[in-house]
């Protein structure tokens, strides 16, 4: 006698319902997307993706709606997702619904969870760290390209000198890029207490260079590489010392940055350090804006328009559809490359991202004690009246 579900479709192995399909690598290392073993008997939810690349028959990334299993069939699914399941029993997660035990809505599982919150904001801090702590070398070449960069010597009396000490361990004529390059090795090799703190005497030479950045942070931006168009395109950007579009990379917070409990009564000293130093990326390291993750360790502290608004005072002008556009490359990227766990559609992650960064900005503008209450907000009177000469209270009616 066959067995159904309680859908009246037979039972399948979870391994051949995903909830969207993966990818696997073949030996000669083509991607490409696996296939449920046996034909769809469930239905799909919504597609998520289509790859038609040439050559291959289209596939397409696909969401299953959820479907009742049989605990026989899904015996073999990872233990921590029945234990996740026990778990939520436990915490009293559940409730009973038309005989049903059923999730409530809201749950640990749910996209602005503090769960998912946590690991987002923990796993784009590492990787954020882990970025601005790489070999120099790797950095700089991630950072500094020759076409991003401009400056002129002949046009300030002190550059000579500056100049100069570019030129000594290398070739004459250096590239803006290059002097970028050299200087921030310079800068990595000083005691960061000083630098910090303003004292700049070692780095007097490189500090006379003026550059500006005529990059691009957004990948539609259009910037000319040559002729009177580039020239003219120059004369738009403000020049500044170079030291100055560095600084913001050795900022101190950045180096000692690791990912501690984010407890609400320590929370703002963590987070209010880090909004002012990320504060000035627009404005003196836009050029690292260009990483997909950077930018959304920025968007942690900062919104979208806060960032044109910074962009504008540099003359960096980013087109109407910059904050849609690049909000979808930044989770796409953390989705592939940096959260291996992350199995959700990508609207599901947007979700998490916005509980993170509302968390994240809570915190930057709120001291609070161990109960998450602002310090200094008024617990005791929680009633909204006034008091008339005998001292009585007037409570306005609804």
């Amino acid at each position: 006698m066959s067995r159904t579900c309680r859908n009246g479709q037979p039972p399948v192995a979870a391994t051949t319902t995903p909830k969207a399909a993966t990818t696997t690598t073949s030996k000669a290392g083509a991607k490409r997307h696996s296939r449920p073993s046996q034909p769809n008997k469930h239905a799909i939810r919504r597609i998520l993706a289509e790859d038609d690349s040439a050559g291959r028959e289209t596939e397409y990334l696909v969401e299953w709606a959820p479907t009742w299993e049989f605990a026989t069939s899904i015996e073999d699914v990872a233990e921590t997702v029945l234990a996740d399941w026990e778990a939520t029993k436990v915490n009293n997660r559940t409730f009973s619904f038309n005989g049903t035990n059923v999730i409530k809505c809201t749950n640990a599982s749910e996209d602005s969870s503090g769960e998912h919150t946590r690991r987002m904001r923990e796993a784009v801090f590492d990787h954020f760290a882990n970025f601005l702590n790489q070999h120099r070398a790797n950095l700089v070449h991630q950072l500094f390209h020759d076409d991003d960069w401009v400056f002129r010597s002949n046009r300030h009396k002190d550059d000579a000198e500056a100049v100069a000490r570019a030129q000594r361990p290398r070739v004459p004529n250096p590239s803006a890029a290059e002097v970028l390059r050299r200087t921030y090795h310079f800068m990595r090799q000083q005691k960061q207490g000083n630098l910090l703190a303003g004292e700049r005497e070692p780095l007097a030479g490189y500090s006379a260079i003026r550059v500006r950045f005529i990059g691009q942070v957004d990948q539609d931006m259009e910037t000319p590489r040559c002729g009177r168009a580039r020239d003219a395109f120059i004369k738009t950007r403000s020049g500044s010392s170079v030291t100055e579009f560095l600084t913001p990379l050795l900022n101190a917070q950045f180096t000692k940055l690791k990912n501690t409990v984010w407890k609400n009564e320590t929370a703002h000293a963590v987070a209010q350090p880090l909004h002012e130093a990320v504060s000035k990326f627009a404005t003196h390291a836009p050029y690292i804006l260009k990483h997909p993750l950077v930018l959304m360790f920025t968007r942690l502290f900062l919104t979208s328009d806060e960032l044109v608004e910074s962009f504008a005072k540099v003359n960096i002008e980013m087109g109407d559809d910059w904050h849609n556009l690049s909000r979808d490359l930044f989770l796409y990227t953390y989705k592939d490359k940096y959260a291996e766990w992350e199995n959700r559609p990508v609207d599901c992650v947007e979700r998490t991202y916005l509980a993170a960064r509302d968390e994240v900005r809570w915190f930057v503008e709120h001291e609070c004690d161990g109960e998450g209450v602002p310090v200094g907000e008024n617990q005791g009177d929680s009633d909204t009246g006034d008091e008339d000469e005998n001292g009585d209270v007037d409570m306005e009616e609804d």
